[in-house]
């Protein structure tokens, strides 16, 4: 009787279980920060088209942080905005470029300037400059918002352009540790200046402007040609053995036409599909 019992039971399971949808498969790609808002935008559209898919971009750890993840094998993927380093390539990662996006300085909503030369933005930071009517905007205080040295923004403003290469920032800025700091005080104050890269900017969708550099903006063509001149790399690391299918399948798709399209017009030039 109990045989019989315990027989109709998992038969009852079965019936149930079978007209359930499938559990979603999470994949969680940790990392830099400066890419974290289009892979956030990425994952929403690769769910659409892979029903059941489930892909998590957690807050930064910074590239860094993203490689560490996998040297310890807690994740099979993992964002970056640098090249990976001589050590890493030889613990066996390996990388896909997905696109180049670019470095941009934004304001906040009330300051009226739209383009800065690189000499007036260094004596912006560098404190020589600190109401918005020296520059030609509106009158009102200047609010710096900076990130910490050697993060892969400041790098590379520091590597291209001249008056940022030994540049001071003012005392009275603002240290940041995260790209989505950044973003939260350039919205939160009206007369700030920061950087950022210009998907984190755009897809964030706050009151936060984009400065022209020299009258270059920072489109997607632009950074392609590298006439914007300052600009990083995004990319996925992992390691070859221990990639899934999943993390296989969202590879793909950051490579496909689709998605492309959506990088261009958050201003990020994806990188060419081989």
């Amino acid at each position: 009787m109990r045989k019989r019992l315990v027989h109709i039971m998992v038969t009852l399971l079965g019936l149930v279980t079978a007209g359930m949808p499938a559990a979603a498969t999470e994949l969680v790609i940790p990392g830099s920060g400066d890419c974290e808002f289009i892979l956030n935008r990425l994952a929403a559209e690769f769910e659409k088209a892979q029903p059941g898919r489930r892909v998590q971009v957690p807050p930064s750890t910074g590239s860094t942080g993203g490689v560490n993840a996998l040297l310890q094998n807690e994740a099979v993927l993992a964002r970056v905005a640098r090249p990976l380093k001589a050590e890493e390539s030889g613990a066996g990662l390996k990388s896909v470029v997905f696109g180049r996006d670019a470095v941009v300085f934004a304001v906040g909503e009330k300051v009226s300037v739209k383009s800065l030369t690189a000499a007036q933005l260094a004596d912006l930071f560098g404190g020589r400059v600190s109401n918005w009517r020296e520059v030609g905007g509106e009158p009102g205080p200047v609010r710096l918002v900076v990130r910490e040295e050697g993060e892969t923004s400041i790098v590379q403003l520091r590597a291209r352009l001249e008056p940022f290469r030994t540049l001071k920032m003012g005392e009275n800025a603002k240290m940041v540790a995260k790209t989505g700091e950044m973003i939260e005080l350039l919205t939160r104050y009206k007369t700030s200046l920061g950087w950022a890269t210009n998907s984190s900017v755009l897809a964030a969708g706050t009151a936060a402007r984009v400065l022209a550099l020299d009258g270059i903006s920072a489109t997607a063509a632009d950074v392609a040609s590298g006439k914007y001149p300052v600009a990083t790399e995004y990319a996925l690391v992992f390691r070859e053995e221990r990639l899934t299918a999943e993390a296989r399948e969202f590879i793909a798709f950051v490579r496909s036409a689709a998605a492309q399209d959506l990088m261009r017009k958050l201003g990020v030039s994806p990188a060419q599909r081989s």
